[in-house]
């Protein structure tokens, strides 16, 4: 069987440039993403879960110098892991762990809803010590 070596190395130029116009989007959307949750202040830590139960790979979220990020855990030389933002993060992993941002969010959103309850209620208490001092 003859291979038309032309036509396939067209269909590999095809389909790198189609991935990689995918990896720009993946980076893009997890930029804009860690953006919008700064700008909204959803000041809270979520370790670093396993996306599955047999999973290595992690997804969390976290304040880095100039704002909050969904983070992953990166392992280096000897074990050492260091926690980075999904959008410096290799475009294999951004792609896999797309399927589970929303999972991390709705952890976020419970968070800062029970944080928001006990900053309201220690304000009440607040405002009653204030009232009872002369």
């Amino acid at each position: 069987m003859a291979a038309d070596f032309g036509k396939i190395l067209s269909k590999i130029e095809d389909e790198n440039t189609t991935l990689r116009e995918a990896q720009v989007r993946l980076q893009k959307a997890f930029v804009k993403l860690d953006s919008k949750l700064t700008r909204l202040g959803a000041k809270t830590r979520i370790e670093p879960y396993p996306i599955t139960k047999d999973s290595e790979v992690t997804i969390g979220y976290r304040r880095f110098d100039t704002g909050y990020s969904i983070t992953t855990l990166r392992r280096g030389l000897g074990g050492t892991e260091a926690e980075i933002p999904v959008s410096e993060a290799n475009p294999e992993l951004q792609a896999t762990l797309m399927a589970h941002v929303a999972d991390l969010l709705e952890k976020v959103l419970t968070n800062v809803s029970s944080n928001t309850k006990a900053a309201t209620a220690a304000a009440a208490t607040a405002d009653k010590l204030i009232s009872a001092i002369p």
